[in-house]
């Protein structure tokens, strides 16, 4: 009897810190920061892993809106290959409130061009992004 009360608070205890969801993924700061480090790891499988089919992401300066896998995968394919190939996308201010993140980047295009955002924004829930909307980019000084 001994044992078998020691076999169910062990199991117990160890579902108990189990809970199944990642703690990191599910801060919105880390989601955004992992998307930055995929992105810029041109690793394209890795951004659509922080997505699902009902994500959208809309406002991005040169490309269409996008809703579901598919059509993001695509913007981030065409948005990656007008990017610089070394660390294109860095962020800055990053602030949370619950599910949102709110931040500002830099990005560097394949010519060299800098482009300052404030404002980003994004939903995210379990890990993932649900929306993104993108802010106006300007050119850096």
């Amino acid at each position: 009897m001994n044992k078998i009360a020691i076999a169910l608070v062990v199991a117990t205890a160890t579902l108990a810190g189990c809970s199944g969801e990642d703690e990191s993924q599910s801060n919105p700061e880390e989601v955004i920061e992992a998307y930055v480090s995929a992105y810029n790891a041109e690793d394209i499988d890795a951004v659509m892993a922080l997505f699902t089919e009902d994500s959208t992401i809309v406002g991005h300066p040169t490309l269409s809106d996008a809703v579901g896998l598919d059509a993001i995968r695509l913007l981030t394919i065409e948005d990656r290959q007008m990017a610089a190939e070394a660390d294109p996308y860095a962020i800055s201010n990053v602030k949370t409130d619950g599910d949102t993140v709110t931040w500002d980047h830099t990005w560097t295009n394949d010519a060299g061009a800098r482009y300052c955002v404030e404002g980003h924004s994004a939903v995210t829930s379990d890990g993932t992004i649900v929306s993104w909307a993108f802010a106006e980019p300007e050119l850096c000084d």
